[in-house]
């Protein structure tokens, strides 16, 4: 990539980035501490661009936007800083995995940007990629940070992914729609709040479903036999008020095949035979 001269009526610019990936970081807990070390960053240390007399222009966020679901550059404010940032310009990021949840993500802006003539600042790995100090040793280990932020960004999501299905076994809502096999209780019955409890008629299909499967029938002939037969499938609508209502619907393939694999799902976290439903006594050791 040839490197994209600067705005001839502009001298070398300093920018930063801050993101958090939801509301709930908002507020001083995230965004505010990341603009606050990017502004201390330029401010006091001697690897600043402040001391080759280059200003901190702006400070560019992304509010409320995940990088595990978009990469950096296709972020509005990742778009932003590559649409302005020429060569001899700077930009300071407080952390890597602020910037990116993936080392493939890291090293496609990365070298797009150093290519460029674009200066990067890492405050936390206190790395600076004209750093002629920073050697082979300081790219390396940017890149394991980068890898790092990959790996923390599987174990967080599966860790969420491991507490939704023990929130769901216990009742709990954890989504907008509860998944097969569950319903939404009235809020009457609670006092107002909204639970999650077990689907007993919707269980009882998907274990007649998985029978007769395992009998030989394939998908299309369970489906033609439920609709001939007058079994509706539940089916739970948002209405235009948000407003939740479980309504009845007909069988196709896709429907018997979700309602097979979402059994298995259920037989296998809560310990149940897929064939009668019933608890499968735990195996001991002498």
């Amino acid at each position: 990539m040839s490197i994209r001269p600067r705005p001839c009526d502009r001298p070398p610019v300093c920018y930063g980035y801050a993101r958090y990936s939801s509301e709930l970081q908002n507020g001083g807990l995230s965004i505010e501490i990341q603009c606050k070390a990017i502004r201390d960053y330029h401010a006091n240390d001697r690897r600043s661009p402040r001391h080759l007399g280059i200003d901190l222009a702006d400070i560019v966020t992304d509010p409320a936007v995940s990088a595990t679901r978009k990469r950096f550059l296709e972020r509005p404010g990742g778009r932003i800083l590559d649409a302005i940032l020429g060569n001899g310009d700077h930009v300071v990021f407080a952390k890597i995995n602020r910037v990116i949840r993936s080392a493939a993500d890291f090293y496609d802006f990365y070298r797009r940007w150093y290519d460029r003539g674009v200066v990067i600042h890492v405050i936390d790995e206190q790395f600076v990629s004209d750093d002629p100090e920073a050697g082979p040793q300081k790219k390396f280990m940017l890149g394991l940070m980068a890898l790092a932020a990959e790996y923390e960004s599987g174990v967080i999501g599966q860790r969420r992914k491991d507490t939704k299905a023990y929130l769901r076994h216990q009742g709990f809502r954890t989504d907008s729609r509860p998944a097969l096999g569950w319903m939404f209780q009235p809020p009457a019955q609670l006092g107002g709040k909204v639970r999650v409890v077990q689907d007993p008629d919707v269980r009882a299909q998907m274990l007649w479903i998985c029978q007769e499967i395992a009998t030989g029938h394939d998908h299309w002939t369970i489906a033609r036999y439920l609709n001939k037969s007058g079994t509706k499938r539940k089916v739970l609508r948002l209405l235009p008020d948000k407003q939740w209502k479980y309504e009845r619907s007909i069988w196709d393939y896709n429907d018997v095949r979700n309602h097979n694999m979402a059994w298995l799902r259920i037989c296998k976290i809560e310990g149940l035979d897929p064939l009668t439903g019933e608890s499968v006594p735990e195996e001991t050791t002498g």
